[in-house]
């Protein structure tokens, strides 16, 4: 593994994610985000990605057949993902806007995909596979934004900005509003 290959995994994993954010944060425009807070959600994303790596070997371990063991992968990672921006992002004065959830929502995952993009990208880039590196890391940005982690954050943002409260339904059947969530109007 050389230097070459290591900075060009850092660049592949870091400039789509970078892109993403630059679109998203132009939605924003109008009363944007402190620039530090936004840094710090996607360190935030960053940072959970060593937290992932032993419970997701974990779950590989220990639960049997594929389809279990890859949703406990993404179920690892999405909550460690809510975790973080729940910890460190959520709960500050500047999340003052019903936007703001999704925003900083989204910027915790973009953090989160560029480190696990980096650490896609060492191995074909190290063994100087650069086709091979574009298709494993640089590709699978396209998609990243249409997780579910927005329809989460539209129903955060939906509970704290609304006049809906989440309850449980008495009825055997809940009703599910427009977020997903079991609402009921008060």
């Amino acid at each position: 593994m050389t230097l070459t290959a290591l900075g060009y995994a850092f660049l592949g994993g870091l400039l789509p994610s970078l892109i993403w954010l630059y679109f998203l944060l132009k939605e924003d425009a109008r009363h944007p985000e402190p620039k530090r807070l936004i840094a710090f959600a996607f360190v935030m994303g960053m940072a959970a990605v060593p937290l992932a790596l032993p419970l997701e070997q974990l779950a590989k371990d220990t639960l049997v057949g594929s389809l279990t063991t890859l949703v406990a992968w993404a179920l690892i990672e999405e909550v460690l993902k809510y975790i973080m921006a729940a910890a460190f992002i959520l709960w500050r004065c500047a999340v003052d806007e019903t936007p703001d959830y999704i925003i900083y929502m989204l910027t915790v995952a973009l953090g989160f995909a560029s480190a696990e993009n980096m650490l896609f990208l060492v191995a074909p880039l190290s063994q100087g596979q650069f086709a091979m590196s574009i298709f494993t890391g640089d590709l699978r940005f396209l998609g990243y934004g249409t997780y579910p982690r927005d329809r989460v954050a539209y129903c955060l943002q939906h509970a704290y900005y609304s006049t809906r409260v989440v309850v449980c339904s008495h009825s055997i059947l809940p009703r599910l509003d427009e977020c997903g969530c079991v609402l009921r109007r008060i």
